[in-house]
């Protein structure tokens, strides 16, 4: 994809998937309450397997004669973000992962979680449409901040919300700004890197991405038995 293209096919390629968690977690969510989880996951695997196949079929570009290293192409990408430090401050840390837990706190079940989760990818969709129609050079550094402290001052509020249909409500507007943030990040990002290793520095913000899920375990139940300890 040529340079002038790029913001069109990463605009594109974001509101395919945003559009899909929108519709797919509802979906899911009134699968399981009205099933089981097990034929949930049995419908996501057909997904991916569709998408296996999709793949095999897709037009080759060519392939490297000789062998390498998935661990030496990452290292090459986390070596050129270290580098450039201001595509590290660009590295997102999802909430995702924390989701179903929050649903939990509030007495939602399954079919809660999936509403979560759409009203969560309808505030992605509406901020990457946004995102794509504005100009890519003209106030793209106030843009990205602006949408990020959106998100991260509308999410103390659906932290402390009394109510999960308010907090449905809340998660529309976070992710807004999460989407306007994402796409914008990752324009200026690909727009920085070089077409040779671009493949590895963006399999490092992919990476990055996942992270925040991986505290799901360890930090909501120790977290706020801190805090409760703390305030006496």
């Amino acid at each position: 994809v040529s340079g002038a293209s790029l913001k069109s096919a990463i605009t594109v390629n974001g509101s395919l998937l945003a559009s899909a968690s929108v519709v797919a977690p509802t979906l899911g969510g009134l699968l399981i309450a009205a099933t089981a989880t097990h034929i949930g996951f049995f419908v996501a695997a057909g997904g991916w397997i569709a998408m296996f196949i999709a793949n095999l079929f897709l037009p080759r570009r060519g392939s490297s004669p000789e062998q390498r290293s998935v661990i030496r192409e990452l290292a090459t990408g986390f070596r050129f973000i270290r580098g450039h430090r201001v595509l590290l401050m660009l590295m997102g840390f999802g909430w995702i992962g924390l989701l179903p837990a929050y649903v939990d706190q509030l007495g939602g079940d399954a079919r809660e979680v999936g509403f979560v989760f759409s009203s969560a990818g309808i505030g992605a969709l509406s901020g990457i449409v946004v995102a794509g129609r504005l100009s890519p050079r003209r106030h793209a550094g106030r843009l990205m901040l602006g949408a990020a402290a959106a998100f991260s001052a509308t999410m103390l509020f659906v932290a402390n919300s009394p109510s999960l249909w308010l907090g449905m409500g809340l998660a529309v507007v976070a992710h807004f700004g999460n989407g306007m943030f994402n796409i914008s990040a990752l324009v200026a990002v690909q727009l920085r890197v070089p077409d040779a290793i671009r493949g590895r520095v963006m399999g490092v913000f992919a990476i990055s991405q996942s992270i925040g899920g991986c505290s799901g375990g360890s930090g909501p139940t120790r977290w706020p038995r801190q805090l409760g300890s703390g305030r006496g």
